[in-house]
């Protein structure tokens, strides 16, 4: 089975050295050996890594250019090879390298390596064996474990952080009722006791002394508005959204309803079209449909002041909005408004904490939608925004028309 040391087989053809040009061909490194583990064959990727030209590695022995081979769980499984006819492979995972050849692209060690031997199909007497450089492959193999140790890592720090974050949402939500309570009560105590002081001796003070009076009921009332609607602002973020059939028609009319005496008292007219059933927190939506109109009221300076309720229809799906024909907004302030406390420079003095908008924006955000302002030509503001939630249907108003306020204009 085992050719002459000295010389290649006699039944070699003459035709051998065209597996120059084959071999060089090859993007691995490739070479030829015999029985004896002699070279008969080097390519030219061979001799990229390791300096060692065809002439000079051609009918030299392997293990004597790189002793490793010679061990025995190299040349054992190579003479295996020969004797069995069986593939022989060297994985990169187990031998990490079959030559000691320095690695490329400046990489540190050996060179990683699969290598696979096999007899020749026309040469039973010479194997073929190919090398593939997997450095560059285990390179990036331990750079993506390393990664992966680091997102592993950090979703633990994010696990723990969210736990934290629930944890003081639990306490943010405890001090919401302390401070709704003994916050407030201080202020109601003030309220009360400066009104009384104001009736008991109101034959006694003098007109100066019951402005100091009206200034401290004024103040803390306030005071009161804004521990009020700070205490909405957080409930609306950390509240749970209850997604439900939520009809807007009825949603707008309670509000409508709540805000009867202040629409009458303005004479506004109210103009409502049809709206959709939806999918979505009820509490959440009526909080958001109080706010706008409630804005429009408060901004409404029009000696004809009108509110129109009412939906679009558009690719994407359904855009609802609040219009009114009040002062309207200035278009650089179109962002800012959403902010809280934000208070937009005007001739026109408004009550108010500057929250109500940020409430809006936290529902519309909450319900995966967006909102935002638009100053029509004829002037007002026009507040429009997007649910992302399916729409069930638009419901007629006329079947809701027992339902309906008398000072409704209702679009049927």
């Amino acid at each position: 089975m085992y050719s002459s040391p000295d010389c290649l087989p006699e039944s070699m053809p003459e035709s051998l050295p065209d597996y120059d040009y084959l071999l060089d061909l090859l993007p691995v490194g490739a070479m030829i050996i015999d029985a004896n583990l002699k070279i008969v064959n080097w390519n030219r990727t061979l001799t990229d890594w390791t300096d060692i030209r065809r002439q000079d590695a051609v009918g030299h022995s392997l293990g004597k250019l790189f002793p490793n081979v010679a061990e025995q769980r190299y040349c054992q499984r190579l003479q295996d090879l020969f004797d069995h006819g069986l593939p022989v492979s060297f994985s990169a995972a187990l031998h990490k390298y079959f030559l000691p050849i320095k690695p490329r692209h400046g990489l540190e060690g050996h060179m990683i390596q699969q290598t696979e031997a096999r007899l020749l199909a026309s040469h039973r007497n010479l194997a073929l064996i190919t090398i593939q450089d997997f450095s560059m492959q285990y390179r990036q193999l331990a750079q993506l474990k390393t990664e992966r140790a680091e997102l592993l890592r950090a979703r633990d720090e994010l696990q723990n952080t969210n736990e934290i974050l629930v944890q003081r949402n639990r306490e943010l939500d405890e001090f919401s009722y302390v401070a709704s309570h003994d916050l407030q009560e201080p202020l109601r105590k003030i309220t009360t006791f400066a009104q009384l002081v104001a009736k008991e001796l109101s034959d006694q003070m003098t007109p100066k002394q019951q402005s100091y009076i009206a200034q401290v009921v004024s103040g803390t009332r306030r005071m009161r508005n804004l521990i009020t609607d700070l205490l909405a602002f957080a409930g609306a973020g950390r509240t749970e959204v209850d997604r439900q059939p939520v009809d807007l028609n009825e949603v707008v009319c309670n509000v409508l309803d709540a805000l009867e005496l202040r629409l009458q008292e303005t004479q506004t007219q109210v103009i409502l079209d049809p709206l959709p059933i939806v999918l979505g927190d009820k509490g959440q939506l009526t909080q958001l449909y109080q706010n706008m109109i409630a804005n429009a009221l408060k901004f409404s300076t029009n000696s004809s002041p009108q509110i129109h309720i009412n939906v679009e229809h558009a690719t994407s799906g359904i855009v609802l909005g609040v219009k009114d024909n009040g002062i309207g907004i200035d278009p650089a302030y179109a962002e800012q408004i959403f902010k809280p406390f934000a208070r937009l420079p005007s001739k026109h003095h408004v009550e108010g904490t500057g929250i109500g908008l940020s409430i809006c924006k936290k529902v519309v955000n909450r319900h995966g939608g967006e909102i935002w302002v638009e100053s029509p030509a004829e002037g007002g503001a026009h507040f429009r925004f997007t649910l992302d939630t399916p729409v069930r249907q638009i419901v007629p108003l006329m079947s809701q028309a027992d339902d309906i306020p008398n000072f409704i204009s209702a679009s049927i």
